[in-house]
């Protein structure tokens, strides 16, 4: 049987408002200040199941999810160009991703399902990204609790759609519909569409009378994070500091380091305090694998991405000139670390391509230059020559530094993971 995004190519925006309040209707109906708490576990086993998934597809990817997000950046920019540009901005609240390639594309059914679905992918007709929205999406919740798109797209109000997914709507429309009182709980944003703003925010008349037990309130806390998405308006301020760089960088009103405006902006918020104040409210226990604290973990991000933080001593455990290369597609790659002081750090990777001077029919040859410059510092650039088919068709790529760090032994690179993923029917 055919999915029903099989047969419908784009949807409206109104379509796909719809869409996310049906999906939030059906699953609400399902409950009741009567629901007895056996039948609350019966009626949440599949979204559990999510949940699990979910978070063993993360678990699966944990120490190589800030490679996925750039993976995903760079999948958003065509094939065909060396020109994309990438910024990662590190922030104490969580990683902010941004990209100038093709809009992340909420409007395709397709790509709805893979966000939103566990086993389904949009990347069949992609050249077999890494993560390409399904599989290596899901890795950010090894990174944090929630996930934020913003992106640039002639199908939404305002050619901008912002879309929040946090298990804080959810979590606060099940318990209001079990009879629990969440009205003290204000939740991120402004919701831009009436039907899921009243859904996500229903209060019951009913109040309700037994208490859950433990394993009903357990299963409540594995909800999944991807299934309910939230659409918000895009409004920001000073109150919301990410926000307000994720719209500067889609409008352009930013200093000239960060050149043209980006298409897209995603931002992956380190720890959710809404959806974990609620849980500690109701007594409700926090997933396994969501119970670690953010600390720490922005300047662990920032010694992995930064070669200024990090120093010369590139490691297994730093990213790498190769591994940008080797991603292809960008040309610019730009760092900051935004820490609440009055400067933040910046670094810029800079690939140059340019062809080599090996003269063959069946082998394409590129010399690579990668320039880094930081805030106080500039590295000695590294070249490569760059070694693949001529056709397109055959990805297999050979890599060789014509110049090398002091290094006491070579260099040591992760594994890094190859999804051949297509759509599920």
């Amino acid at each position: 049987m055919a999915s029903q995004s099989a047969v419908v190519d784009h949807l409206s925006e109104a379509e796909l408002f719809e869409r996310w309040s049906d999906r939030w209707d059906h699953f609400l109906d399902d409950f009741s200040a009567a629901s007895s708490s056996g039948t609350v576990s019966e009626r949440l086993r599949d979204k559990v199941k999510s949940g699990n998934a979910e978070r063993a597809i993360a678990g699966g990817h944990e120490g190589r999810e800030i490679l996925e997000l750039l993976q995903n950046a760079r999948d958003a920019i065509p094939g065909d160009t060396d020109g994309g540009r990438v910024y990662v901005g590190v922030y104490d609240e969580g990683v902010l991703v941004a990209n100038t390639g093709h809009p992340f594309d909420m409007f395709d059914p397709d790509v709805e399902d893979a966000v939103t679905m566990i086993g389904e992918s949009s990347k069949g007709n992609s050249d077999q990204e890494i993560g390409h929205k399904g599989v290596g999406l899901k890795s950010i919740l090894a990174t944090g609790d929630a996930f934020e798109i913003w992106t640039r797209h002639e199908s939404a109000t305002n050619e901008t759609l912002r879309v929040r997914l946090s298990r804080s709507y959810v979590t606060a429309a099940l318990l209001s519909s079990l009879g629990y009182d969440t009205s003290a709980f204000d939740l991120r944003g402004a919701v831009s569409n009436e039907a899921i703003q009243a859904l996500t925010t229903a209060s019951n008349a009913d109040q309700r009378t037994e208490e859950l037990t433990q394993a009903a309130r357990e299963d409540i806390g594995k909800l999944p994070l991807f299934d309910f998405p939230v659409p918000l308006t895009t409004a920001s301020g000073a109150d919301d500091p990410v926000a307000d760089r994720a719209s500067a960088l889609l409008t352009g009103d930013v200093d000239e380091w960060y050149g043209d405006p980006f298409r897209t902006a995603v931002f992956v918020e380190f720890e959710d305090t809404e959806w974990r104040d609620l849980l500690e409210e109701f007594d409700i226990p926090l997933p396994e694998s969501s119970d670690r604290g953010s600390a720490g973990r922005a300047e662990r991000l920032w010694s992995y991405l930064s070669k200024e933080a990090d120093g010369e001593g590139t490691t297994s455990e730093t990213l790498t000139p190769e591994t940008l290369i080797q991603f292809g597609g960008i040309e610019s790659l730009l760092l900051e670390r935004v820490d609440g002081t009055e400067q933040p750090s910046r670094e810029r990777w800079d690939v140059d391509r340019t062809p080599g001077p090996l003269d063959s029919e069946t082998v394409r040859h590129e010399t690579v230059t990668v320039a880094v410059r930081g805030t106080d510092t500039s590295f000695a650039d590294e070249q490569f020559d760059q070694f693949g088919f001529a056709d397109d068709d055959a990805p297999t790529q050979l890599l060789v530094p014509q110049t090398r760090t002091e290094r006491e032994r070579p260099q040591e690179y992760p594994l890094y993971l190859y999804y051949p993923i297509e759509v599920c029917v």
